[in-house]
């Protein structure tokens, strides 16, 4: 069981840390170059940065690199999330293996990770694509 727990926790732990920083750095300029966009363009860019495939559907080269921007800065974003519940599953496991805390505790707090992620990605996903008029399908690009 001490096996289990602690490979569990080594996997989210590099998973939502590879997860903040993967993405890597901005280009020096994007935030300067977001903004200077019109609200609905930003709008439409952060809605088709939600999908891979509609990011790499759009035919204009700045635009798709406002998109990935966005994206990158969502994933650092929703990673912050991640390392909260990261460190409530990493204090559960701990507590677990000193003797404290038994296996139940830790699965308790596993199926609240696993159970808030969901949602609350889904949510703001809903959230970003609210402010664009037309629903976005993910496997079509809006037009620009």
């Amino acid at each position: 069981m001490d096996y289990f727990v602690i490979g569990t926790t080594v996997l989210l732990a590099s998973a939502t840390l590879s997860t903040v920083w993967r993405g890597g750095p901005d280009t020096p300029n994007w935030d300067l170059r977001w903004h200077a966009l019109p609200p609905e363009d930003r709008d439409r860019l952060a809605a088709v940065g939600l999908s891979p495939t509609s990011t790499a559907a759009l035919v204009d080269p700045e635009e798709r690199d406002l998109a990935e921007g966005f994206s990158r800065r969502e994933r650092r974003r929703r990673g912050y999330f991640d390392l909260l519940l990261l460190a409530a599953l990493m204090l559960t496991a701990a507590l677990m293996l000193t003797g404290i805390a038994d296996s139940s505790e830790f699965g308790f707090v596993l199926a609240v990770y696993a159970a808030l992620r969901w949602p609350f990605e889904s949510l703001r996903d809903r959230q970003i694509k609210r402010r664009v008029p037309a629903a976005v399908e993910p496997e079509t690009a809006p037009a620009p």
